[in-house]
């Protein structure tokens, strides 16, 4: 999220920029609007690109280093297809009040771990979950159970 704020910021900048130019300098020769033209296109594209990871798809980021894990779904690599697959996570990062979706390229063993996780979580226990640099996954029941689902009546 933070280099996709940054380069929000780099572009609403650079926007600022041009408007002060623009203002500034009345007469400005080919050369230098068409660099500008070129640069402003291209600052459009980094913000538009960045505006991906603010909003409701899912972050290509590295997951938090230690979250609690809420849902998941796995699509599995199709070689007929030329698919490579991947894991979709829903995770809240240990402090944070809100929820956030993540991809993650298909791993066997991460599949493996998530597995193991629903079959936990479906008997109660709360998966907490922690991540490292190298894209593996640790999840475990955390030490207290979740309440259980009340029945609905219709």
């Amino acid at each position: 999220m933070i280099e996709s704020a940054f380069l929000l910021a780099l572009s609403y900048a650079f926007a600022t920029f041009l408007l002060l130019l623009i203002v500034t300098r009345a007469r400005l020769s080919i050369k230098t609007r068409a660099i500008t033209v070129v640069l402003g296109a291209a600052f459009y594209m980094a913000h538009f690109l960045s505006l991906s990871g603010l909003g409701g798809w899912p972050a290509t980021l590295t997951l938090p280093a230690e979250f609690e894990l809420h849902a998941f779904t796995i699509v599995e690599p199709n070689s007929t297809q030329n698919e490579s697959g991947h894991i979709y996570l829903w995770v809240q990062e240990a402090g944070d009040a809100e929820p956030r979706a993540y991809s993650l390229p298909y791993s066997s063993s991460v599949h493996d771990e998530l597995t193991a996780s629903n079959k936990r979580q479906q008997e109660g226990y709360q998966q907490n979950g922690r991540s490292d640099a190298s894209g593996t996954i640790k999840i475990s029941n955390a030490s207290r159970r979740l309440p259980p689902k009340a029945a609905l009546d219709n």
